[in-house]
């Protein structure tokens, strides 16, 4: 009997593991950290591991923490046994403690991520850290203000701080276009952000000098109107804009109800990390209006048709109408109802931007051939192995 199979393992705990729980894996492609005991060491090489980032050997309890832990002086005091506390994210060390409670404490820690200390514990801090995969900070005054999700910066957020609070972010930080920057000079210490990082070009200067981020920067143009979603324009909506300048990094279609005199009136400067789906007859002022020589036009002749997300059947494929042009912005299913013969007759051409799943070799063929725009994959399903398993697990434990 064949055994599960695993995407991505965050760590995996074989410290109890035997031979047989071992061998109920088939395969795993890749994992972050083993942990494993002196008893359970050989069978590190039993593991069916594409690729392995660390091992760890532990020889007491561990217990996991996701997102921050503070440790006081009490959280010290309060084992009575070895124990190691695996950490993912941060780890902030209270003020309180003491150097002879560090050594005292039978606490351990493995820290994948951030550990903040004051000054005075900066050395004694490996008394109890076993690892880390991350770095070290230290913080004078006011403890870390750690949040995971989506921040805002505003001024109101920054009233609610204390002057040089240590900013801590784990997922997306969106800085508001009219932040007083003496004021965020003034409460913020330094920003650490593990994730994506979206702010206005008169404040990239400053921002840069209290942060480190581990991820992207996002960078809107100043007096730009950011738009966050797709926008789809048709001779209604785009009254809206009159002279703007907008900035997106989502898809914009323009509908063929839109004049040229209209498209004219409505916007001054376009500043797209993605692309332009437009009518023929707008394309040269489409272009007009670009600032990023990069941003890709997609013109249709007589009809588009966006997908997002999407499985089509027969019926599907039968409502198009002909000389279709087709853009797949994440995926697009294609059941064997679909015959390749009505696909050439709907569609004029393809522009893909994520995947398109075919069931036969026929389908792929005229799919490929169709294809104006490549920047995904086609997959013809009918050549791929039949896969049991899971993609991602955060914590094994065998």
């Amino acid at each position: 009997m064949m055994g599960r199979k695993i995407g991505n393992i965050g760590t995996l705990n074989i410290v109890r593991a035997t031979e047989e729980s071992i061998k109920e894996i088939e395969q795993i492609n890749n994992v972050g950290l083993v942990l494993y005991s002196r008893e359970t060491a050989h069978l590190l090489p039993l593991l069916n591991a594409n690729n392995i980032g660390k091992t760890f050997e532990i020889d007491h309890d561990t217990r996991s923490v996701s997102g921050s832990l503070t440790i006081d002086s009490d959280y010290l005091m309060a084992f009575d046994q070895t124990i190691l506390i695996m950490v993912s994210g941060v780890c902030i060390i209270d003020k309180n403690v003491t150097v002879e409670q560090l050594k005292q404490t039978k606490c351990q820690l493995y820290v994948s991520g951030v550990v903040y200390t004051p000054p005075h514990l900066h050395g004694a801090t490996g008394l109890i850290l076993r690892s880390t995969s991350g770095t070290i900070e230290t913080y004078e005054e006011e403890l870390p203000h750690y949040t995971v999700g989506n921040v805002t910066l505003s001024n109101g957020y920054l009233e609610g701080l204390n002057n040089q609070t240590p900013l801590l972010v784990s997922g997306k930080l969106s800085i508001e276009p009219d932040l007083d920057l003496e004021l965020f000079k003034q409460k913020i210490a330094r920003v650490i952000l593990t994730g994506k990082a979206t702010l206005y070009k008169h404040q990239e200067q400053i921002f840069h000098k209290k942060a480190t981020v581990l991820g992207k920067v996002e960078v809107i143009p100043t007096d730009y109107l950011e738009l966050k979603k797709a926008l789809s324009l048709t001779k209604q909506s785009i009254k809206r804009f009159k002279q703007r300048s907008i900035y997106t990094n989502k898809p914009i279609l323009i509908d063929a109800s839109v004049s040229r005199e209209a498209f004219e009136k409505a916007f001054s400067s376009i500043h797209s990390t993605s692309y332009v789906v437009c009518p023929e007859n707008l394309e040269d002022l489409v272009y007009e209006v670009l600032d990023q020589i990069e941003t890709e036009v997609l013109s249709f002749t007589t009809h588009v048709r966006m997908v997002e997300k999407e499985e089509w059947h027969g019926d599907d494929a039968e409502m198009l109408n002909e000389d279709t042009a087709l853009v797949v912005e994440k995926s697009l299913t294609l059941s064997d109802s679909v015959t390749p013969e009505l696909l050439g007759q709907r569609l004029q051409e393809i522009h893909l931007f994520g995947t398109i799943y075919t069931v036969s070799s026929s389908q792929k063929a005229l799919v490929q051939r169709l294809l104006q725009t490549n920047h995904g994959e086609v997959i013809d399903l009918s050549k791929q192995e039949l896969k049991e398993g899971l993609d991602n697990i955060g914590e094994l434990t065998l």
